[in-house]
């Protein structure tokens, strides 16, 4: 018990309040989606958080672009006050003043559960980046130097970091929302980079536990009734949600029980490898010389001897080749979300992956709806998408 308060006192009480800064925007923005997200079953409380960040975000970027707020914690939480009112108000001019009451009698077992995974993922994405947090490597000093200049930029919009006098020329959205979150924890931009993987880890399993969730219980659920009364479907949602979970944020594309491990261990003929297409070079030449099958071994054998980054060639599987049948000496980029929150890239890709989860849950809420959006809904659509092209650009064309 001593050793978890000496942990609190120290550095604990830095991922504590990182998650209620999350829950905060949440709970600004939820009598907002309990409007505009009545399509879905549990109203949109698992996409809260993500649209909180947004909205915060968007409103904060908005007016300190304007020159109407210095980049300052004050005007952090006034953003968030501005949200929070906005949301409020939009709940109370439209609907029944009782549907909160009655949304928690129907979903407080969702609710319950929904904040323990979602503590439980960010908190635990966070341990593991206490016992691999160095800030080398890939694109992370690109990535801590674009936070750290928002974060220290006197106005906006933020300073480049590499041409002095000038503005940050890239999407720098989701570097926003990080250095935000750090700023109001009163941390640095280097805990931050490691505390935005956790919390991206985080929220996009959340997002992925709710889409499913309400995709799975929609099925016994009628847009045109306020809120839905039978309960049959709660355990069948929630263990879908948790499976959908599971199949997005943590399982790969089997590269390593297919590919990696076989070849490590030298347990299969060239064959096979041949037949993958995605050898090591360095050890697997064109004329098969360097490689050998062993009579002894085992598949998974002393991973801890496997060479070099292996867990790395699982983002490159597709194998490029020329017209003339010539292997390419750069090959796609093929990552997938367990390997961009292990490689732990804070890159606008890896930061945008909350935000497109939610956007597939507001896509399920204009399905479920089966109406044409209303004008307060299409502008939440509105700031949705343009939200995601300056998180991501790629995504806009998605």
């Amino acid at each position: 018990m001593t050793v978890l308060f000496e942990w609190l006192a120290r550095e604990g009480h830095l991922l504590l309040l990182w998650w209620l800064w999350m829950t905060l925007a949440g709970a600004a923005a939820f009598p907002l989606c309990i409007r505009l997200l009545a399509g879905l079953p549990d109203k949109g409380w698992t996409l809260a958080r993500p649209v909180g960040m947004l909205l915060v975000a968007f409103v904060f970027w908005l007016l300190a672009s304007g020159g109407f707020f210095d980049n300052s914690a004050g005007s952090m939480v006034f953003a968030w006050l501005l949200v929070g009112s906005l949301s409020l108000l939009v709940y109370l001019r439209f609907g029944s003043h009782r549907s909160l009451l009655e949304w928690w009698r129907e979903n407080r077992r969702l609710f319950l559960l929904s904040e323990l995974l979602f503590f439980c993922l960010f908190v635990g994405w966070a341990i593991y980046r206490a016992h691999q947090n160095q800030i080398l490597y890939t694109e992370k000093p690109m990535e801590l130097a674009f936070m750290s200049a928002v974060q220290r930029s006197p106005a906006f919009p933020p300073h480049d970091p590499w041409l002095s006098g000038y503005a940050i020329s890239y999407y720098y959205l989701g570097y926003v929302m990080s250095a935000m979150l750090a700023t109001l924890s009163g941390i640095t931009s280097t805990i931050g980079f490691n505390l935005t993987i956790a919390s991206q880890f985080a929220l996009t399993g959340l997002g992925a536990f709710g889409v499913v969730y309400n995709l799975v219980r929609s099925r016994a659920f009628e847009a045109h009734a306020p809120f839905r009364s039978d309960r049959q479907l709660h355990g069948a949602a929630a263990a879908s949600g948790l499976l959908g979970m599971l199949l997005l944020i943590l399982v790969g594309n089997f590269q390593m029980p297919l590919i990696e491990a076989p070849f490590q261990s030298e347990s299969v003929p060239a064959s096979y490898l041949e037949y993958w297409g995605t050898q090591d070079r360095s050890r697997f030449p064109a004329d098969g010389s360097g490689y050998a099958p062993r009579d002894d071994a085992a598949p998974l054998k002393d991973p801890l001897q496997w060479t070099g980054w292996w867990w790395f060639r699982a983002s490159r599987v597709l194998t490029d080749y020329a017209l003339d049948g010539t292997l390419q000496p750069i090959q796609p980029i093929d990552e997938f979300p367990a390997f961009s929150f292990l490689l732990a890239d804070s890159h606008p890709h890896v930061l945008a992956l909350p935000f497109v989860v939610m956007t597939i849950g507001m896509m399920l809420n204009l399905v479920l709806l089966r109406r044409h959006p209303s004008r307060a809904e299409t502008l939440l659509y509105a700031i949705t998408v343009g939200g995601l092209v300056f998180l991501n650009t790629w995504d806009g064309p998605i």
